[in-house]
């Protein structure tokens, strides 16, 4: 049979029987629709990742206390952290926190920190950090915000933060504080303008300056609900004891040996602290480690959601397969039906002469 004659076939059949016809077209439509829509949803959501960890940096740093040895995000909250021992033998275990049975020591960053990781040749700025939440009084208002003390010097460069209106914090600012979006617009029945004044756990800060929104998430400059004030006048409104900080953000020269980077800085803090690597109670995680991380999860997560498609495709596939071989068993039976009478009135009529 030519191609031509083929074609005219099938648009016979397909104008002859159209309710199956665009049933099946149906299921060939929602099932290559669904494969598209579930990738591009895993693709979209890596991509988004990613560019929210590009605009934070891949230079950056973070120090913080505890020891991770599962290796992830950092935090005493995610893993086991090791106590240096101040003497005495061997001790117990209680709440992911090793003890000894002569004294309990918990893990804090200090000024030392700072000053040994700003020697490093391949640091660029050093931004301590002192967060917390505490309850912030506008009119007659009160809300739980997060407060985070930054330092005035160095925070533009170790952090993606975008001005709406006035100006950063300065080294004299000891009572002034920088707002974020959803503070400054949403959070209060009246906006909080540069100038007015609000208390921070009965301190009054003054508002030099409001942040744009940023999202939630990495790389956004920060909660769009946080109040930003040196990280000196963060210690009289947090519970953090002074001299001591949250964590320590570190910019480095070259955002491709930042894993080296964090190797040196480690080994340095070790002297430092006076600890081994088996009691380490510090980490250190590059935004580039993070990012990498979480790659790996959305790539999975991509894989998953294309292989579940995948399989609704091929059910979808076999269904439509049965349906067309069914279609082609019953127009045997037919042609069958047909020969068999035409050969059965032939011979009759043969006989019959």
């Amino acid at each position: 049979m030519k191609v031509k004659d083929s074609v005219k076939l099938s648009v016979n059949s397909i104008l002859h029987r159209r309710l199956r016809a665009w049933l099946t077209l149906l299921g060939i439509i929602i099932g290559v629709a669904a494969v598209v829509s579930i990738v591009s949803i895993g693709n979209g959501a890596q991509a988004s990742v990613n560019e929210r960890l590009s605009g934070f940096g891949a230079d950056i740093i973070t120090m913080t206390t505890g020891f991770n040895r599962a290796g992830s995000f950092g935090g005493a909250a995610r893993g086991e952290i090791d106590i240096p021992s101040l003497g005495g033998g061997g001790g117990g275990q209680c709440g992911g926190v090793r003890t000894t049975s002569s004294n309990t020591k918990t893990p804090v960053l200090t000024s030392q920190d700072v000053a040994i990781i700003s020697g490093n040749p391949d640091v660029l700025a050093v931004n301590q950090i002192v967060s917390g939440r505490s309850s912030l009084v506008f009119g007659s208002q009160t809300i739980n915000t997060s407060i985070q003390g930054i330092n005035p010097n160095t925070w533009i460069k170790t952090t993606n933060i975008t001005l709406a209106s006035g100006r950063l914090l300065g080294a004299s600012d000891s009572r002034s504080a920088v707002i974020g979006y959803n503070l400054a617009n949403t959070s209060f029945k009246t906006p909080i303008t540069l100038g007015r004044k609000i208390d921070i756990n009965g301190v009054a800060f003054t508002i030099v300056g409001t942040l744009q929104k940023s999202g939630s998430g990495f790389g956004g400059g920060g909660s769009d609900s946080t109040v930003y004030v040196t990280y000196t006048a963060a210690w009289d409104v947090v519970d953090v004891n002074r001299n001591n900080y949250s964590s320590i953000q570190i910019k480095v020269k070259d955002a491709s040996l930042a894993t080296i980077d964090v190797n040196v800085l480690t080994q340095s803090l070790l002297l430092s602290r006076k600890v081994t690597g088996g009691r380490q109670d510090f980490t250190l995680t590059s935004t580039e480690a993070i990012q990498q991380q979480i790659q790996s999860v959305t790539q999975t997560l991509t894989l998953f959601l294309g292989a579940i498609a995948a399989v609704s495709l091929l059910v979808g596939a076999v269904g439509i397969a049965n349906s067309m071989f069914t279609s082609v068993l019953e127009k045997t039976r037919e042609i069958g039906f047909w020969i068999n009478w035409r050969d059965n009135w032939s011979n009759y009529c043969f006989h019959f002469n």
